[in-house]
């Protein structure tokens, strides 16, 4: 039982600190395609354990215990694993300072950070908005976080 009690502490500290990495790591991804939902995953995950190894407490059944708790942490693993593989290759960081060195102006702080583009069919999916001064007038570029690839906005076709 005491064994049980550490294992079920660990693993909650293995899913208190990715929610912590997977909060951070979305925001420098400005949560573009819903990557901020992911943190909520092991909390979840951890409060679902939670109540069932309080039922199981319950009736003393050690192997169902640990059973769930090693399950809990392959599955709190495994969301780190899909994170990573869902991600795009670039943060927001990353592709303001792309469009930095290429065109050689500054960028200014923009609210719109995340745009929408058509996909294929109904599918959309999001980009990043970088807006630059040249001289006296701002141009937007729009960033692909997963491809790399950079275009320029008409300004009369951002929404507000």
């Amino acid at each position: 039982m005491k064994r049980s009690l550490i294992y079920y502490t660990l693993c909650c500290l293995l899913a208190l600190i990715s929610s912590i990495y997977l909060y951070r790591a979305a925001a420098s991804f400005e949560n573009i395609n819903h990557l901020g939902n992911f943190f909520y995953f092991p909390i979840l995950l951890i409060t679902f354990l939670g109540i069932n190894i309080f039922l199981i407490f319950k009736e003393d059944k050690q192997h169902l215990t640990n059973r769930y708790i090693l399950t809990s942490s392959v599955l709190i693993i495994a969301i780190i694993i899909a994170f990573e593989f869902l991600k795009p290759n670039y943060t927001f960081q990353e592709a303001e300072s792309q469009v930095h060195e290429k065109f050689d102006v500054p960028v200014i702080e923009n609210r719109h950070k995340v745009i929408f583009t058509a996909g294929t069919g109904q599918n959309y999916k999001e980009i990043y908005q970088i807006t630059v001064q040249k001289n006296a007038s701002f141009i937007n570029y729009s960033f692909d976080p997963y491809s790399g690839e950079l275009y320029e906005i008409e300004t009369d076709s951002l929404t507000q």
